[in-house]
């Protein structure tokens, strides 16, 4: 018998194909679908677009056994049945394979995102649904194929905010001064609208997100979130704040966050951050550097313990089509065994 996790991805992917279904006698019949690598197969008459991406890892940490693993295996489902309403799904397999060992399906296969997007002006949009918690940059962008290294930094991860959220999104832009002017205001209630919950998860949410585009190459933006979630049986009221950056030009790039959690308790707080540089080598390969470091009262697997954790990462990426990257990396430091392992690192990541 199903499990409720699988049977609701099967429901959110039904809703989406009798709807498309529907839909089709009500177009031309003519147009042809195609397919275009990494960018998906796109059916025309359904206004529909089915694509998404996969990710192998090698893990090689210092201390333990090394691991080849599928990290990810995403299917994108994009439809837009009218010009100011379209739907967004990623479903995903997370981690189901590797060297070590076999992920049940059920263990494995979540819907990573679904939401109904309103165009309510060319300026507003409202998101309702599953989206990716808009806190710095690297969340909304964390694609494997999109990113520069297998590892994202720590102040990214689930453990110092919930990298997702399930309720309500509304996105404005503007231009302040010729610039572009970004506002993004999200609540969330994810206790009785997510139905598939993992640890640690929000129990409710609010929060906003501003970017700037200082100069032509140059964002700025800002974040705060103020979320409940349960650990260990317990309620916690938490604050988030950041900030972050990026600049680009030509085929640089430098990307920083950071970010401050203080918790309903006198010593609950937490502070980190990263920067990562890119420059360009020749003959597409790029080299990659990145600093993060995390100190405070850190949660995982649901124990609490103080970290001061200083990290550094050093690598290369190759990158011989748009769809495609090949990564390796080594990541050293202090005091962050317990979180981010010292080790060799190497991916491939690829949209189909």
């Amino acid at each position: 018998m199903l499990k409720p996790a699988l049977l609701y991805t099967i429901r959110v992917l039904l809703i989406v194909l009798f709807s498309t279904h529907a839909a089709y006698g009500q177009t031309d019949d003519h147009a042809a679908m195609r397919y275009l690598w990494g960018r998906g197969l796109s059916v025309p008459a359904l206004n529909l677009n089915l694509g998404g991406y996969t990710e192998a890892a090698v893990k090689a940490p210092e201390r333990g056994d090394s691991e080849l693993v599928l990290e990810d295996l995403s299917l994108f489902i994009s439809w837009m049945p009218f010009s100011q309403l379209r739907f967004f799904a990623e479903i995903e397999l997370e981690d189901w394979l590797s060297t070590r060992r076999v992920r049940s399906l059920e263990a494995a296969l979540s819907p990573e995102r679904y939401y109904f997007d309103w165009l309510v002006t060319p300026a507003f949009t409202l998101r309702l649904g599953k989206y990716l918690t808009p806190v710095g940059r690297w969340n909304v962008i964390h694609a494997a194929p999109l990113v520069w290294t297998t590892n994202r930094p720590l102040v990214t991860k689930n453990e110092l905010f919930n990298t997702h959220g399930t309720g309500v999104m509304g996105h404005y832009s503007r231009l302040l001064n010729d610039r572009n002017l970004e506002l993004t205001v999200y609540l969330d209630d994810s206790e009785h609208l997510e139905p598939r919950k993992r640890q640690p998860h929000f129990e409710q949410a609010a929060g906003l997100r501003l970017n700037y585009e200082w100069l032509d190459n140059l964002e700025i933006g800002a974040s705060y979130l103020a979320y409940r979630n349960r650990l260990q049986g317990v309620d916690n009221d938490q604050h988030i704040f950041g900030v972050d950056m990026s600049w680009r030009r030509r085929d640089y790039e430098v990307m920083a966050e950071w970010v401050y959690r203080k918790g309903d308790k006198a010593n609950d707080y937490e502070t980190g951050g990263y920067a990562q540089g890119v420059a360009p080598l020749g003959h597409k390969v790029y080299a990659v550097g990145r600093y993060e470091y995390l100190n405070g009262r850190h949660v995982q697997d649901q124990a609490a313990f103080d970290l001061d954790a200083h990290i550094g990462v050093m690598g290369l990426a190759w990158r011989p089509y748009t769809p495609l990257v090949l990564k390796t990396e080594y990541r050293f430091g202090d005091g962050n065994e317990s979180v981010a392992p010292s080790g060799f690192f190497a991916s491939f990541a690829m949209f189909f």
